[in-house]
């Protein structure tokens, strides 16, 4: 992901800016990109490079819990949010 993160790029469709961000910066169609994944109803999904989610906890870091195949090639991903309540 980070040989990806923020390349403009990478993004090889039209975005739908549904946020209506201004594209003004190297980086932002990237981060537009992944802005417009959040706000489907699936609030995340798949990007070049990697995947992006929406905890509706804001920014924090959580357990991030990886299952591999046989070959050792990346078959799941679980993201533990934490909502004990």
């Amino acid at each position: 992901m980070i040989k990806v993160f923020g390349r403009d790029d990478a993004i090889q469709y039209e975005v739908k800016n549904v946020d209506d961000i201004e594209i003004n910066e190297v980086g932002l169609k990237y981060c537009v990109a992944c802005s417009d994944m959040v706000a489907s109803d699936a609030q995340g999904g798949v990007v070049p490079g990697g995947a992006v989610s929406m905890s509706g906890y804001g920014d924090g870091m959580y357990v991030v819990k990886v299952k591999y195949n046989i070959s050792k090639e990346v078959v799941g991903v679980m993201i533990d949010f934490g909502d004990e309540e």
